[in-house]
């Protein structure tokens, strides 16, 4: 299972700029992984794929402190059932 929860400043600024700040919260084998997201605004507009830089996180809690001290609100938090699958590169890597 994924919780997401979508950040924004008040006014929207980061959607009118279709930039998105996502911190997911995903729960794998009994311990939860919080990942935070970065998306840029889309590069393919057939697509609609938008370039995604993230980090891992140790706490949802203190990084949804941490964007709400520096004035960003939720602006939609939603839950998602769904299998994620490992993706493993031809040398092995995660």
């Amino acid at each position: 299972m994924c919780r997401d929860i979508y950040c924004d400043f008040p006014g929207w600024s980061l959607t009118a700029q279709e930039r998105e700040l996502r911190v997911r919260m995903m729960e794998r084998g009994g311990s939860e992984q919080v990942v935070f997201t970065y998306k840029a605004p889309e590069v393919d507009e057939e697509t609609g794929s938008k370039p995604e830089r993230e980090i891992r996180g140790e706490s949802a809690k203190v990084l949804d402190a941490i964007l709400t001290g520096l004035g960003y609100e939720h602006l939609v938090a939603l839950t998602k059932h769904c299998t994620n699958f490992p993706l493993t590169t031809a040398t092995g890597q995660e």
